[in-house]
């Protein structure tokens, strides 16, 4: 199997799992972040909406098989992977104090899913 075709059959549930660490985002923004840590709500609800979108996003590039919509996903993947890449480093150069292993696996998550969709449009379009 080559990695576009790789690309191409992971991508899908790469964005359902995208939107699954969405909804888990909003769960915590919703129920957690009010009382623990008010000051990050927007920052997360922000982070949440990118998932959101971009897992959106290409589930309908998918269904529509339109190369507008390909263009578009690519072009959010291209950003999904590079935010995923900049969350890693972030994530893995935090002293032990403050880090967080839920960024990694978000950071992951990102990075997969906009690596897929960027290799996945360039082998369909």
């Amino acid at each position: 199997m080559t990695l576009r075709r790789f690309a191409s059959a992971s991508f899908a549930p790469l964005a359902l799992l995208s939107l699954g660490a969405s909804l888990w985002l909003f769960s915590v923004v919703l129920f957690v972040l009010p009382a623990r840590d008010p000051a990050h709500v927007p920052l997360w609800t922000g982070i949440a909406s990118a998932f959101a979108a971009h897992a959106v996003l290409s589930l309908a590039s998918i269904a529509a098989h339109s190369r507008v919509l390909g263009a578009v996903a690519t072009a959010a993947s291209a950003l999904a992977l590079a935010a995923g890449v900049a969350g890693l480093a972030l994530a893995l150069r935090a002293d032990a104090a403050h880090f967080e292993g839920y960024t990694v696996v978000l950071a992951a998550v990102l990075l997969a899913h906009g690596a897929a969709g960027t290799l996945r449009e360039r082998a369909v379009a």
